[in-house]
């Protein structure tokens, strides 16, 4: 493995990223509508190439980041669900083009002015390299030119990359012991920085011809083990294993060092020593919850929250302790599957350590996350 052109390797592949993806919106999907009457001239072509390929930013921004666009209170959103919901969701891109109309682009001292189609098809493409992909159809409109334009956008951001590095699996009883360590030099892998939300669940199950709906789209969709593997092997994936999820949580003690003959496991994804969290704090009888701690973590007592970003770790991955239980493939320990430390345990609960798992019930319904690895 050459684990010396990693920082290369990272960089190359955000650049693939950004061409397969958002960034190439308008180069992937490419015919314009049947009755469209543009000139032909050399310099209206010309032009209009050129404000397509400058339109590509903002309507990336708009994809990405709809509230830099429109107020977040003009998307229904109720308090407990964070802005990140509307990232690359087809709510958010409504909501933008619900209330702003049109956005302006600046070309060579002039300005033209685009619109949007407020609904967006959901699709499923194959691309070289990423292998299958998922995203949404819309169409744009550069009015002033009266040019017509597919679009396609990829629900990617939501995906964090895993740097390439030495890892620990589960758990030690003693620091010194190293326990399995693991390495992925050479291996792209990209993390769902969420739970799979039940949005996501209907968007596939409909997309199958199933008829499904939900009235809270926000919410951990909870599938059982098969579910969880063809929800993530449609959209190119796999159900995200156990070691992977330890190696998002557990933050390295240096991180300019890449590969060490040994690591150290911290406790929490935001502590290294347990005895310094609120979950030791609160075996005190006592001490009460605040905002702050389940935020963090949310344990029972604390109120349900969806996609909000307080709790990522190091790499970004968020819900490293708390919430829901989290079903895993693990090709180490098959029995232990199941992140038991969840909105069910007090806060004391032995279980809201990092690397500590049960056995999920056969048959039985859990959260989960995906991961794609580009070969």
């Amino acid at each position: 493995m050459k684990r010396d052109s990693s920082d290369l390797s990272i960089s190359k592949i955000y650049i693939f990223l950004l061409i397969v993806g958002i960034a190439g919106t308008f180069l992937l999907l490419i015919y314009p509508r049947l009755n469209l009457r543009v000139a032909t001239s050399p310099d209206n072509s010309d032009l209009i190439n050129q404000a397509l390929r400058e339109s590509v930013p903002l309507i990336k921004s708009v994809w990405l980041n709809p509230v830099s666009h429109v107020d977040s209170t003009k998307c229904a959103l109720p308090k407990n669900v964070g802005t990140a919901y509307l990232e690359c969701n087809p709510e958010g891109w409504q909501c933008v083009w619900d209330n702003i109309d049109q956005v302006k682009l600046v070309l060579g001292g002039n300005t033209y002015h685009i619109k949007a189609s407020r609904e967006l098809e959901f699709v499923k493409r194959q691309v070289q390299g990423v292998q299958q992909i998922t995203g949404y159809l819309g169409e744009i409109e550069i009015v002033e030119l009266n040019k017509k334009q597919k679009i396609f956008l990829s629900r990617t951001c939501h995906e964090v990359y895993l740097p390439e590095r030495t890892y620990a699996y589960g758990e030690v009883k003693d620091l010194r012991d190293p326990g399995i360590l693991w390495d992925n030099a050479g291996r792209k892998l990209f993390i769902d920085k969420f739970y799979v939300s039940e949005r996501e669940v209907v968007e596939w199950r409909n997309y199958l011809g199933q008829n499904s709906e939900t009235k809270n789209p926000w919410k951990p969709a909870k599938l059982k083990k098969s579910e969880q593997e063809d929800f993530c092997q449609f959209h190119g994936k796999n159900v995200l294993m156990a070691h992977f999820f330890d190696a998002t949580q557990m933050t390295p003690l240096d991180q300019k060092m890449k590969f060490p003959d040994l690591v150290i496991r911290p406790d929490t994804p935001w502590q290294r020593d347990y005895n310094r969290t609120f979950l030791s704090e609160s075996k005190n009888p006592d001490y009460r919850l605040n905002p702050r701690d389940c935020s963090l973590a949310e344990v029972k007592g604390c109120s349900e929250s969806f996609f909000m970003t307080d709790s990522v770790s190091w790499s970004g991955v968020a819900f490293g302790l708390g919430f829901e239980e989290e079903r895993f493939y693990n090709p180490i320990d098959a029995d232990l599957d199941l992140k038991k430390s969840s909105r069910f345990e007090l806060a004391s609960s032995a279980w809201h350590k990092l690397g500590r798992r049960g056995t999920s019930v056969e048959d039985g319904s859990y959260s989960f996350r995906c991961f794609r690895e580009i070969l």
